[in-house]
């Protein structure tokens, strides 16, 4: 992670594998950082230190997971798809929605809201249909 200041040279904050940078509907700066030997990250943010100006990291928390995708929702709440499961980021917290196994190595490759207890995922091979409240499944695939 690389912080530029004016015209000058980049300097490093940090020895990271950033993924997913974004800035949420609140304004701040997050991002994941991703270790692909031991299948972990960590959630992080990205403030200005009001006093000496310096960009400064702050761990938000560890996550069990790789993130592959994330998405907020119409209201603003913040899913992360993992390899291992999707989530939901509630008070500093990233909360499991399904049960365990039931998304497993799965590859998302896109996300929409189709009502506000469904997203709809697109993955290799077909569409999921993921109901929120019930922690259901439901599999589209084409005819053949």
């Amino acid at each position: 992670m690389y912080h530029i200041a004016g015209y000058g040279v980049p300097t490093l904050i940090k020895k990271m594998n950033v993924n997913h940078l974004h800035i949420t509907n609140d304004g701040r700066v997050l991002f994941f950082d991703v270790n692909y030997g031991n299948g972990k990250s960590t959630l992080n943010e990205i403030h200005q230190n009001e006093e000496t100006a310096d960009l400064e990291i702050e761990k938000i928390l560890n996550f069990d997971d790789l993130p592959t995708m994330i998405f907020y929702d119409k209201v603003g709440l913040f899913y992360v798809l993992g390899k291992k499961n999707i989530y939901r980021y509630i008070d500093r917290n990233l909360i499991p929605i399904l049960d365990i196994n039931r998304w497993k190595d799965i590859e998302p490759k896109s996300i929409v809201q189709d009502s506000k207890n469904c997203l709809i995922v697109g993955i290799r091979g077909g569409i999921l249909e993921v109901n929120i409240n019930n922690k259901s499944l439901k599999l589209f695939v084409k005819k053949k």
